[in-house]
């Protein structure tokens, strides 16, 4: 919740950043608030700056600025863009990536297996055969060899 705030508050501070007038002058405006108890009154100073002051303390605030690749003249749309794909990306990959693993269907059949398990020993205790028959295969259909085919061939059990 925290990051979403965060982007709202990037976001806006693009749009709202100063724009050029008619006469290539920016005009902010300041509210000073007197914390005296004396004085309760509050006044707005419009300052008017001309676009070389404007260009200079910009050259002076991006003096030791490196772009992340998104835009290499504006700081503000290189940050927004790369703080909104970093965003992005982090929460498909990771949470969305997550997810999907979480909830994907069983390709090797494990739980198959396991349901296919419980159900033949649920079957067995039905008929009252032993869980576990001593006999998985029976013993009419295996064909051993003989002592003189074996011959010296060692049998380990």
């Amino acid at each position: 919740m925290a990051l979403m705030g965060s982007l709202a508050r990037q976001s806006f501070r693009l749009l709202a950043k100063p724009r050029l007038h008619f006469d290539r002058t920016i005009k902010p405006s300041a509210c000073f608030i007197s914390t005296s108890k004396k004085n309760k009154d509050a006044m707005v100073v419009e300052k008017t700056i001309s676009k070389p002051e404007v260009e200079e303390n910009l050259e002076a605030k991006e003096e030791n600025w490196i772009s992340y690749g998104y835009s290499v003249v504006d700081r503000e749309y290189d940050e927004f863009t790369h703080h909104l794909l970093t965003f992005v990306s982090v929460t498909l990959c990771l949470v969305g990536g997550g997810y999907f693993l979480a909830y994907f269907p069983d390709l090797k059949g494990r739980d198959w297996y396991q349901r296919e398990a419980y159900l033949e020993l649920a079957r067995r205790e039905q008929e009252g055969l032993p869980l576990i028959d001593k006999h998985l295969v029976s013993p009419e259909k295996i064909t051993l060899p003989d002592d003189d085919e074996l011959g010296d061939f060692e049998i380990i059990i």
